[in-house]
């Protein structure tokens, strides 16, 4: 009787073990699905934020470069990949893309105008968020200014603003 009693214990602990063994695998894949997710979300993150300060750097481009009434010295700026102004669908001039680095495809800023003659300052990071294979993303942060009639350019707080 005493053998049998072990062997019904034995399996005891074992059906325990093998249990125990699934939980630690469940909160272990739990785990490691929210590490992985945090990481993505701290990768979208970094990429705003890397394309929130592309705009302010085509904003003092534009300063540096355009002149009170004119955006053409634009076109002959360092770095610009624009020879000419280019229309854009939708209506409004693409002035100037700047990549940073200048040999860069994934880094730029854009400075266009719109049709309702705001300019738009599109800072743009292309690329995956980590180098596990996972899909391209284009993460963007746009500045709008306006003529402030004085020669400069003021920001314009507009909600949605059309334009590409």
């Amino acid at each position: 009787m005493k053998a049998l009693s072990e062997r019904g214990q034995e399996r005891g602990n074992l059906i325990l073990a093998l249990w125990l063994i699934v939980l630690l695998l469940i909160l272990g894949s739990a785990y490691l699905t929210t590490l992985v997710s945090e990481r993505r979300f701290s990768g979208v993150q970094e990429r705003n934020l890397q394309a929130w300060y592309l705009a302010l750097s085509g904003r003092e481009f534009l300063d540096y470069y355009a002149t009170p009434h004119s955006l053409e010295p634009l076109l002959e700026a360092p770095g610009n990949l624009c020879q000419e102004a280019q229309p854009l669908p939708g209506g409004g001039v693409l002035w100037a893309k700047v990549p940073v680095p200048l040999d860069s495809e994934e880094y730029y800023f854009e400075i266009s105008k719109l049709p309702s003659g705001l300019l738009a300052v599109r800072g743009v990071v292309e690329g995956t968020l980590s180098s596990a294979g996972e899909e391209a993303v284009r993460l963007e942060r746009r500045l709008y200014f306006k003529d402030n009639g004085e020669g400069g350019w003021d920001y314009a707080l507009y909600g949605e603003v059309e334009g590409p």
